[in-house]
């Protein structure tokens, strides 16, 4: 398949990926989609409830299907779901359609960003905040080999707008 310009953000839940994908997106001039927020405009459900109603099973084949309907835009930033990477060959597929960007975000920072907004976190919804660390652990152990298999890895010192231009020079 031809380069189409396609980025994929990828990283867990609060790491900022659509904050950097958006602020990028404007500096690039090029579409952004927030993987979640497409599932959700499509299917008129936030995505916690998708997961209520559905199940999680359910949810991941959607969002695969989403997420391969979205080359249809040619040049893009994608923010994917914190999960998209690890289901049905995902990770695999973006390295082949275009560039990962691993956001490699501490631990401690994505609880700091996801603690005010655990309702629409279907992994973290109902729980307390040492049960949020320990779930933000668990899940991060889980999900680091697919992650590790993005093509940039950008850490939290490295998370700064002239590091993701300079690497989208590079792409």
């Amino acid at each position: 398949m031809q380069n189409l310009k396609i980025y994929y953000l990828i990283g867990m839940s609060g790491a900022g990926k659509t904050y950097w994908g958006q602020a990028i997106s404007t500096h690039i001039t090029t579409h952004f989609i927030d993987l979640d927020k497409t599932i959700e405009e499509r299917t008129g459900f936030q995505i916690s409830k998708l997961f209520e109603l559905k199940g999680e099973d359910y949810f991941r084949q959607l969002e695969s299907r989403i997420l391969r309907d979205c080359v249809k835009f040619g040049k893009a930033i994608i923010a994917t779901g914190g999960g998209t990477p690890c289901f049905y060959n995902n990770i695999q597929w973006m390295n082949g359609t275009g560039k990962t960007i691993w956001l490699n975000t501490s631990l401690h920072k994505i609880f700091e960003n996801i603690k005010n907004e655990l309702d629409v976190r279907p992994l973290f919804n109902g729980l307390k905040d040492e049960q949020v660390k320990a779930k933000i652990e668990e899940t991060f152990q889980e999900r680091q080999p697919y992650y590790a298999l993005a093509k940039y890895t950008l850490n939290d010192d490295q998370t700064n707008l002239n590091n993701f231009l300079k690497i989208f020079k590079e792409l």
